[in-house]
């Protein structure tokens, strides 16, 4: 059977919504017809499934960066490349918390000169960073809210975490989960009163139009890089 056959049968098989036999034909796709648009477009998807579904940055990183190699002319290589750059991003700043948080545990000068606040924001820059990306761009909702509340619970004193309750406000609201919502509107006019965050939700408050307009707020600040204190 030829390639139009395994071409029909890869898309039906997605419309169905069966991604592990979709999966298997993207792979027979790479083996039998490689160098060719298809082949590359299966590499993207072997991609999307292994970030969006396995949760294996480091394979579907290596599957995104076959799609140019496939076909350089390929209608998937910006998004490939805008995907390796968001997961190098990832692991950057994952590297990062890592690294901060055994320096916190050395006893040196160096150490001793910083204050809490300054290694809470940095850390908490970084947790804000994976927190955006998995929820605003891999949309990866719960993995994002996860890293938000790492920052609201661990950090409640850096300038991340009225803008992380924040975000979790419009993603609570985004799952549904009105008693979450609520409880985080809460939090965030009490504990951080004297904020734009705050003073947003406040004036929201029972009103529908606002609140899509505080999802284009946060979608601003999504494309704003959020940078540490020095």
């Amino acid at each position: 059977r030829g390639l139009g056959y395994v071409y029909k049968r890869q898309n039906l098989l997605l419309t169905q919504n069966k991604l592990n036999e979709s999966i298997d034909v993207f792979r027979q796709i790479t083996e039998k017809y490689p160098k060719t648009i298809f082949s590359a477009e299966a590499y993207f998807n072997i991609g999307n499934y292994s970030l969006d579904i396995e949760k294996n940055y480091s394979k579907a990183k290596k599957m995104y960066e076959n799609v140019e190699l496939e076909f350089p002319s390929s209608i998937y290589i910006s998004t490939s490349k805008s995907r390796i750059n968001e997961i190098n991003l990832v692991e950057f700043y994952n590297d990062s918390i890592n690294i901060y948080k055994a320096f916190i545990k050395t006893d040196s000068t160096n150490v001793k000169n910083l204050t809490n606040e300054t290694i809470h924001n940095k850390i908490s820059f970084f947790y804000y960073s994976i927190a955006e990306i998995e929820a605003f761009r891999f949309n990866h909702i719960n993995d994002g809210i996860n890293y938000f509340n790492i920052i609201v619970n661990d950090y409640p004193n850096s300038s991340f975490s009225p803008k992380s309750l924040f975000s979790l406000y419009h993603l609570y609201q985004k799952n549904s989960n009105n008693k979450l919502r609520i409880d985080i509107r809460d939090k965030l006019l009490k504990d951080y009163s004297d904020t734009d965050y705050s003073r947003f939700i406040s004036n929201s408050i029972g009103s529908e139009i606002q609140d899509i307009a505080g999802e284009r707020m946060l979608n601003c600040l999504l494309y704003t890089s959020p940078s540490p204190r020095d």
